[in-house]
């Protein structure tokens, strides 16, 4: 069996097992998703293991396969534990669990047949081993495979810019908001953490993402209404402040539909 099968079905493996078994999320789109971030992640490790003598890419293969799957082990663990999943900027909270071992380990019996299927592409790496064919590619393998990841990196950044309109959309997930769970859910575990690991070192603004709302009349029937509309002043505001979160929201409420009057409004 070549590299890229093995890598194929133990990281597709692994991202659908948490998706469906932990977040018990299955949406055809996100599954979608997954599947093309994970790709190029497969396709970049097949590159890395077949550059090398067969023996370091065994090496390599086997390293990167334990802790792929032992961090899928962890997350499924962690969100048992915290009902989120594990984020850099949640190792305070991985930290304080140490003080509960016992609460730790109840939660790894309770999951013992997740983890187990966690473990289970492991297991057989090591049984099978002997029959994972490297191929220690060429310069112009090499060149071929390349051109392929940059498509398939092409691929993927279209994607995300053809899916902007809703709140947690590919675009707003991975240029805007900080939402750990709702990336996992789109783009899987690896690509989140790859995401996350960039925005713990490199720093990272989260946008206020503007969505007004409408007070159209649902039946259809013209009705004469007044509306509670008042001049708070805002578009002066929003050419004045510098800061972009205040500028955000000063946009969203000169944005939003003024109520019906009533009774009690006036």
């Amino acid at each position: 069996m070549k590299v890229i099968y093995v890598l194929t079905i133990l990281i597709v493996y692994l991202e659908m097992l948490f998706k469906l078994l932990i977040l018990k999320s299955g949406d055809a789109f996100d599954v979608l998703y997954t599947l093309l971030f994970s790709s190029q992640i497969i396709l970049i490790l097949n590159l890395i293991c077949n550059i090398f003598k067969e023996k370091i890419s065994k090496i390599i293969l086997i390293t990167v396969s334990v802790v792929i799957a032992v961090y899928f082990g962890v997350q499924s663990v962690f969100f048992n534990l915290f009902s989120i999943p594990f984020s850099f900027s949640t190792l305070g909270l991985a930290g304080g669990a140490m003080g509960y071992t016992d609460v730790v380990v109840e939660i790894i019996v309770n999951n013992a047949l997740i983890i187990l299927a966690v473990l289970l592409p492991i297991i057989a790496l090591i049984i099978f081993n002997k029959k994972i064919k490297f191929e220690r590619y060429s310069k112009k393998a090499i060149f071929i495979f390349l051109a392929v990841i940059l498509g398939v990196t092409g691929l993927k950044y279209g994607a995300i810019h053809l899916d902007k309109d809703e709140l947690y959309s590919a675009y707003n997930l991975y240029y805007k908001l900080d939402a750990q769970e709702k990336n996992i859910e789109k783009f899987g575990v690896l690509t989140a953490t790859g995401l996350d690991v960039d925005r713990t070192l490199f720093g990272f603004e989260e946008e206020v993402i503007i969505q007004a709302g409408s007070n159209l009349e649902s039946d259809g029937t013209e009705v004469e209404v007044s509306y509670n509309d008042v001049d708070l002043g805002l578009e002066e505001k929003i050419e004045q402040t510098k800061d972009k979160t205040l500028k955000s929201i000063y946009q969203y409420i000169e944005s939003v539909n003024p109520t019906n009057k009533n009774e009690y409004t006036g």
